[in-house]
């Protein structure tokens, strides 16, 4: 960004008037008038979720019309910049959360389960792509599942080849695999020990799309004492738009956080 300034010499006869909002500045200083820009007052925009959405709307009098310039607008009149911004331009503040820091993932949620047996996601109807990732520590030998739901969360598909998966699992120097046809996904995929933490990292790809749904999900756990490290891959064998999905323990609870993230699209 530039600083300029202008300064006019406004002879009395012939009287100026200069004005302006934020970014512009005039001050009468005897017989000249200086105008300068002046950002002080200037107030950063915050994160936009949507590119799509409207940053200037004017009226158009010869077409009978709004004009209206989006940040997506905004970002592809910039020369010199392929694509959207993945940075600011300008930040001497080193404040990469502003405008220019789009990304293509939307944080959805991150929530706090403290002795909860199962977490409910709702209104997802917008993601084709969604990522879970937490670190749980479980009440009891359990596993961590999942499931989706077609109408919103009323019900969640739990039939018995509903979904399909494999896993491979590896504690020490042995590799374990299981797999099959089953009622629910794994997102750890072996029983984790009563009180101890586990990790995992799921992508869910076609969520919102009327296809297969695909699940990969990369994890740790504590297992019979033992530190593993396993990958799962799975599928809801369905052909159906789904907007609603449920984390749940296989049994016991749960205590700590997870975070929902997604694509729209």
């Amino acid at each position: 960004m530039s600083r300029t300034t202008i300064r006019m010499r406004v002879l009395p006869r012939f009287p100026a008037r200069i004005s302006g909002t934020n970014g512009v500045k005039s001050v009468r200083d005897g017989a000249d008038l200086v105008v300068k820009n002046d950002f002080s007052d200037l107030v950063r925009i915050p994160g936009i979720d949507n590119q799509d959405k409207t940053f200037f709307l004017s009226w158009n009098a010869d077409l009978d019309l709004y004009s209206v310039l989006s940040f997506s607008d905004l970002f592809t009149a910039v020369p010199g910049v392929t694509g959207f911004m993945t940075t600011a331009l300008y930040d001497p503040q080193g404040r990469a959360s502003d405008i220019f820091a789009l990304a293509a993932w939307e944080k959805i949620g991150d929530y706090e389960v403290t002795g909860s047996a199962l977490l409910d996601i709702t209104d997802l109807s917008a993601f084709r792509k969604i990522r879970i990732t937490g670190e749980i520590r479980t009440s009891a030998l359990t596993g961590i599942y999942l499931r989706t739901s077609v109408n919103g969360g009323i019900n969640f598909d739990a039939g018995n080849s509903d979904y399909v998966y494999q896993t491979l699992n590896s504690g020490n120097t042995s590799v374990g695999a299981t797999g099959g046809v089953v009622s629910a996904i794994f997102l750890v995929g072996a029983n984790n020990d009563a009180g101890q933490f586990c990790m995992f990292d799921t992508i869910l790809e076609n969520f919102n799309k009327p296809n297969i749904l695909d699940v990969v999900s990369r994890n740790s756990l504590v297992s019979s004492g033992t530190y593993n490290v396993g990958i799962t891959a799975g599928r809801r064998n369905a052909y159906a738009s789904r907007n609603a999905l449920r984390v749940f323990m296989g049994t016991g609870t749960m205590t700590g956080y997870i975070t929902v993230e997604g694509v729209r699209g």
